[in-house]
């Protein structure tokens, strides 16, 4: 018995693109009525988008971070399927997604000073908001999480040595983007933020 490791058929970026294109289209031909109510319809598309997309082991956040996050939605879909607005956000995000991934799709680096006011700036909206509906309400948490986190992944210069703090506050935030129900996580995010 030979002993080969059967890898997933890897797609080029190119063929990623069409394939998150032609499950958009199926997406809205079937509707988000019965997406958002029918688990078997969406099971199917589930397994054919989410899965192939989670088998494409050269998507980096670093490098395809459009295509990350439709992978990520698609992830999360999989759980809140009901949820109308993540459909939308994940059809958005597809139709978003460039045709060629070249230098001029590389994330905008912000300086020290402009991370600290984008940390601030979600501090007080996630104040706004308040923990007790981040905590419950999946959809409000994704829009917090996933405007703070994203930004802050994306920043080459932050490391642990030269900016601790700032470093600090993106694993949190990378924390209740993955769990926003972790109470003492997004507590944490605001003690660190306040220190800054």
């Amino acid at each position: 018995m030979k002993n080969k490791k059967n890898q997933y058929p890897q797609m080029t970026y190119k063929q990623a693109v069409e394939y998150c294109k032609y499950w958009a289209d199926q997406i809205r031909d079937d509707g988000l009525d019965l997406l958002t109510t029918n688990y078997s319809a969406v099971v199917r598309i589930s397994d054919q988008l989410t899965y192939a997309l989670c088998m494409q082991t050269w998507i980096d956040p670093q490098k395809y971070y459009t295509l990350y996050r439709v992978r990520k939605y698609a992830i999360d879909i999989y759980d809140n399927y009901t949820d109308r607005s993540s459909w939308a956000k994940l059809l958005e995000l597809i139709d978003d997604l460039p045709e060629e991934y070249g230098k001029n799709n590389q994330y905008p680096q912000m300086t020290y000073k402009q991370a600290v006011d984008h940390c601030k700036c979600w501090a007080d909206q996630i104040r706004s908001d308040g923990l007790d509906l981040l905590t419950t309400d999946w959809g409000a948490a994704i829009g917090v999480s996933d405007q703070l986190a994203y930004p802050l992944d994306m920043q080459e210069w932050i490391s642990a040595p030269r900016y601790p703090d700032i470093y600090a506050i993106r694993y949190y935030a990378g924390v209740v983007d993955r769990d926003h129900t972790d109470r003492a996580s997004w507590e944490k995010l605001l003690e660190l933020i306040d220190k800054l």
